[in-house]
């Protein structure tokens, strides 16, 4: 008896058509996200709760599952997604005991520290993001525009003509200590990006995911400082959920498991010079508005803010540098490569 053709060729063809599951996770998952959040109070957070636990389950199941070109990187990462969700849900019962009217912990407050190794680790394993890599154009593109975020973040917290001086000793060290650990991964991200940017839709979406969560840790950071009390609301914890849910779909994505190189040359383009731009006005720009005209200055207060702009300046210089010399090397190439055609 024959096998019935068509059944075969409809099953494949539902195949087809279905949607893929990285898909589906991160369309759900954004879903709830927003829903779950724009709810009362007692939903919000079990939605703020419930989201980074499913989502830790589906990338360690993803990177078990569908075997990503690098599994030492996607292990790691998946273990970091892991332990912040712990962290997370720490947070979820400490605040659920005291219904968030005490304040927290410092043991807790650091306790998504633990969490940044094990993403550092895994970010420096994937392609072309590497100690060893040979690109020095996207390293260098990627310090400029992380001096620049910290000079705005400088700008907008530690500067002492603003709201500085009214914080506790563990508020400071708390504000301080995760925008540090989010710009160091936010290092590796930019690498990442320069290097792969859409050619890679996991890729792109781990760095979009971790983008997130630099956000809401620098939004969190600033409402110590303007004492604004925190709430499960979607503003301040968009930037979370939003980290948490493209992390999994990253790992559930296809392109995960791609071991085609997509790494670029790392030449400087128009998008990147807006960026590098954007970079060196935004803190002095942001300086200049956020010190009060007629107040006395001591120039001692500016050594952070113009070192940062120094060292900006200094990759910059050193950016510009090495593309006139790529863009030589280049044309060198070309001239003797059109004399030996000649001669041929």
């Amino acid at each position: 008896m024959q096998p019935d053709a068509s059944a075969e060729r409809q099953t494949g063809e539902a195949r087809r058509t279905r949607p893929p599951a990285w898909l589906v996770f991160a369309a759900l998952g954004l879903l709830v996200s927003v829903a779950g959040l724009l709810a009362p109070a007692g939903i919000a957070m079990t939605v703020r709760t419930a989201v980074p636990v499913v989502a830790a389950v589906a990338a360690v199941v993803a990177v078990r599952a569908r075997r990503p070109a690098v599994p030492a990187a996607w292990r790691l990462i998946a273990a970091g997604a892991v332990v912040w969700t712990a962290a997370d849900l720490t947070w979820a019962g400490w605040y659920t005991v005291t219904a968030g009217g005490d304040a927290v912990p410092l043991w807790l407050g650091l306790s998504y520290l633990a969490a940044y190794p094990l993403l550092l680790a895994g970010l420096g394993r994937l392609p072309g993001n590497g100690a060893g890599t040979r690109d020095a154009g996207t390293t260098l593109d990627a310090m400029v525009i992380l001096l620049g975020m910290a000079f705005v973040y400088w700008t907008v917290y530690f500067n002492p003509y603003g709201g500085f001086g009214a914080l506790s000793d563990q508020e400071v060290l708390l504000a301080a200590v995760y925008p540090a650990a989010d710009l160091v991964v936010q290092f590796l991200v930019l690498r990442l990006w320069f290097t792969h940017g859409l050619r890679n839709p996991s890729y792109a979406m781990l760095a979009l995911g971790l983008v997130g969560m630099f956000a809401s840790d620098v939004l969190y950071a600033l409402t110590y400082q303007q004492g604004v009390v925190w709430s499960n609301g979607l503003l301040e914890n968009s930037g979370w959920l939003l980290w948490c849910v493209l992390v999994g779909a990253a790992a559930l994505h296809p392109a995960a498991a791609e071991t085609r190189e997509t790494a670029t040359e790392g030449h400087l383009t128009v998008a990147r010079g807006v960026a590098f731009l954007l970079a060196a006005c935004a803190g002095p720009l942001s300086l200049i508005l956020t010190v009060p005209s007629g107040t006395a200055v001591d120039p001692l207060d500016f050594l952070t803010p113009l070192a940062m702009f120094a060292g900006l300046m200094g990759f910059l210089i050193v950016r510009l540098i090495t593309n006139a010399g790529t863009a030589q090397r280049r044309a060198r190439q070309l001239d003797e490569q059109a004399a030996e055609l000649s001669r041929a």
